[in-house]
Formats: C-alpha cells, structure tokens, sequence
C-alpha cells in the first residue's frame, strides 16, 4: 500500500477541502461536516490537541467558533484516526499525537495558510 501524506489527503477529498473558507464554524456544525459526533471533537481537544504543545500553541483552545486551521487540525486528527494517511492504519489516540509531534513543523498555522495560498483557497 502507498504511503499518503496528510497533505494529500486535504488535497485528493475537496469534500474536506471545500470547508476552509474564511468564516468560523461551531464545534457542533464542523462535526456534521466531518460525520461525528461534537463530543469526539471535544474528546479529541481534550486526549490529543491539549497535550501535543506545539500544535495547542497554534490551536488556541477556548474560543466558541472553530477558524479554518483548527478544523484543519481536526481534520486531520480524523483522517489518521479512520486510516485514511500514512498506510492506511487506523491510529490510536497515542499514535496520533505521536504522529502530530513528528510533524509539528510541517502542520503549523503558517503552513496550513500556505496551503490555502497554493490551492486558491481565500
């Protein structure tokens, strides 16, 4: 099985992609967007986001509505959670923070807004 990287999954699924445009979204309306529930995303905020540091210094946790790289954090979190990156195993919550700590110079806030950039995304 190929290797795909978490760029490519926001890439190949504009259903995913289609949602980062310049306005917030609740936890409850991003949850639907994705097809969980808003607890998975609280779960998520709470076992994962809080205590990867260097995407929580990003993340800035305790606001109502959700900007576009939160929900690209938590997409992502999503995509590795359901196998949908790396080679295609489902990840655990430990994986997946091990996975976002390896990563944390590539999924920065800066790197998602060059992402945009690139792809036409305002």
């Amino acid at each position: 099985m190929n290797k795909v990287e978490i760029w490519d999954f926001f890439d190949d699924r504009s259903g995913v992609r289609s949602q980062f445009d310049p306005y917030f979204l609740s936890r409850h309306e991003w949850a639907q967007c994705m097809g969980i529930g808003r607890t998975t995303i609280w779960r998520w905020e709470q076992k994962i986001i809080r205590l990867v540091i260097s995407v929580l210094a990003e993340y800035q946790t305790g606001h109502e509505y959700l900007d576009n790289y939160q929900r690209f954090i938590l997409a992502a979190i999503y995509a590795l959670k359901n196998g949908y990156v790396e080679e295609g195993r489902k990840m655990s919550n430990d994986d997946v923070k091990a996975y976002l700590r390896k990563k944390r110079s590539s999924l920065t806030r800066e790197q998602f807004e060059n992402w945009r950039i690139r792809n036409g995304i305002h």
